[in-house]
């Protein structure tokens, strides 16, 4: 997001966050998501934040996380502060080629007793993008499964749990 703006994607996914906020007007959105283009850049999270600002939603409801890097920084993060929050129910938004991975992502690292939703935002009308993201989607489950195991385990095994700065 070089200039700012949200791509179309991650407007799709906006746009049916926006609907969905309305149906809930006391929820707190958690948007995630780290500077994609350097430093200097807006974060993931604040671009989101200033678009559904400027959509109508009240400033107060727009939690940024802008630590995560990728899904599982997402989930790790995520689930971090719906957890300071005392969240009983996380809807995890996103589009359908990006759901399983997330689901399984966020599903795996939730806490006992957190509800957790899938809503997914509409898809592309064209082919080329649904099958271009679903080899990405397999290509990135691959290179993260040792990462979300570990994870996994660490958020499993009880006592204190090392911080370890990753996402």
């Amino acid at each position: 997001m070089p200039d700012g703006n949200p791509p179309p994607v991650l407007l799709r996914r906006l746009s049916h966050a926006l609907h969905l906020a309305t149906q809930v007007p006391d929820a707190p959105l958690i948007l995630s998501g780290a500077p994609t283009g350097g430093e200097a850049l807006p974060s993931e999270a604040e671009v989101m934040a200033r678009w559904l600002s400027q959509a109508g939603l009240a400033e107060h409801r727009l939690v940024r996380e802008e630590q995560a890097r990728n899904t599982l920084g997402n989930a790790r993060h995520g689930l971090a502060l719906a957890r300071e929050m005392n969240a009983r129910e996380v809807w995890l938004i996103t589009d359908g080629v990006h759901m399983p991975r997330a689901w399984l992502f966020f599903r795996l690292l939730a806490p006992r007793g957190l509800g957790l939703r899938a809503c997914r935002a509409p898809a592309p009308r064209e082919r080329g993008p649904v099958i271009g993201g679903a080899v990405r989607e397999t290509l990135a489950l691959l290179v993260n499964l040792p990462r979300l195991t570990r994870a996994v385990i660490e958020t499993r095994r009880p006592g204190p749990r090392p911080d370890r700065n990753q996402p």
